[in-house]
């Protein structure tokens, strides 16, 4: 047998690693990271929700709780792709406030910029196009 000495570069014996738990990839970003860290979404009945607690029946896909992730799964329609989604799903506004509040809470510099940016969305529905 071959001593682990030799090889550096392999993975660690299985009573040497660590237990980090289930690994997912982040919908936004594409960087995988432990599911405790990652922000549950399931589709029920037609409509996003984010499971908080990581308890609700379905498939699920997994977003980092950042901002930045989470536009870039909502712009790239990456959570109708995850769900495996046969209908265009349109992202709705209750579910786009509950999730922005729920990054604030993880993440309490991200307050700013959620705000700055519901006022510039605000601001650009109400003008007028014409």
């Amino acid at each position: 047998m071959v001593a682990r000495a030799e090889f550096p570069d392999a993975a660690p014996a299985p009573s040497e690693a660590s237990n980090v738990g289930p690994l997912r990839t982040c919908v936004g970003c594409r960087k995988r990271d432990s599911a405790t860290s990652l922000l549950r979404v399931v589709c029920q009945g037609g409509v996003l929700v984010p499971d908080l607690g990581k308890v609700l029946y379905g498939r699920g896909s997994s977003v980092h709780p950042r901002r930045h992730c989470f536009d870039a799964a909502v712009k790239r329609r990456a959570f109708v792709r995850a769900l495996r989604l046969e209908h265009v799903l349109s992202i709705g506004e209750d579910f786009t406030r509950s999730v922005r509040n729920y990054l604030v809470e993880v993440d309490p510099e991200q307050a700013d910029d959620t705000a700055s940016r519901g006022a510039a969305d605000e601001e650009g529905s109400r003008s007028d196009p014409s």
